[in-house]
């Protein structure tokens, strides 16, 4: 159905934690063939006022290949997310080594303490129209093989303290078509320890 999430109004489901510091809200396990469309993420509390619940990581791919991520976000369920270093998350998506074929489209989030995808040694991550707001990284590698094949991001680092980079690349291979940055961007665009083939950074 429809909802409204803090200023916005978005189409689908939101799922909303409101317990104790948690996660992974979602897990997804030895699934082939999966469609996951219009979720959007959230946590409840009054930033600034000390009752946020940051959630250690909202979705985690496990297992499973051919999985299609569309449509999602993640936002503060109220106020604007200024409670210090405190996010709706620390990692909205991680998507383990045992995960083969995923693409992950559409994705708009705000207020992520860490990064926005966590490619933790999967292969055949795909990643466009890639959106991470006030976050540390938009993207953290940690082997595997990932294709950005466009979008961009604004404020990252900035809320959450410097980050290293916004794209952090310690082992794999990454394939980036084109990246934008906006706004309060880190000092480093990447920051590259394994194998990049670049584009276009803008």
């Amino acid at each position: 159905g429809a909802a409204v999430l803090g200023p916005t109004a978005v189409r689908g489901t939101i799922l909303a934690w409101a317990g104790a510091a948690a996660g992974p809200l979602l897990v997804i396990e030895d699934c082939e063939d999966l469609v996951l469309e219009g979720l959007h993420f959230t946590t409840a509390g009054s930033p600034g006022e000390g009752d946020v619940t940051t959630v250690n990581t909202m979705l985690d791919v496990r297992s499973g290949r051919r999985l299609w991520l569309e449509d999602l976000g993640a936002a503060w369920l109220a106020g604007d997310g200024s409670a210090g270093d405190q996010g709706v998350c620390t990692t909205f998506v991680r998507i383990a080594a045992q995960a083969e074929q995923v693409t992950v489209r559409a994705v708009a989030l705000q207020q992520v303490a860490g990064e926005g995808v966590w490619v933790d040694g999967a292969r055949g991550v795909e990643l466009s129209l890639f959106i991470a707001a006030d976050s540390r990284a938009l993207l953290r590698v940690t082997g595997g093989e990932v294709a950005w094949l466009g979008g961009g991001g604004g404020n990252s680092g900035g809320r959450y303290g410097e980050a290293t980079a916004a794209v952090q690349l310690t082992a794999g291979r990454l394939y980036m078509a084109g990246l934008e940055l906006q706004d309060s961007a880190p000092t480093r665009t990447l920051s590259v320890a394994g194998q990049v083939v670049l584009a276009g950074v803008n």
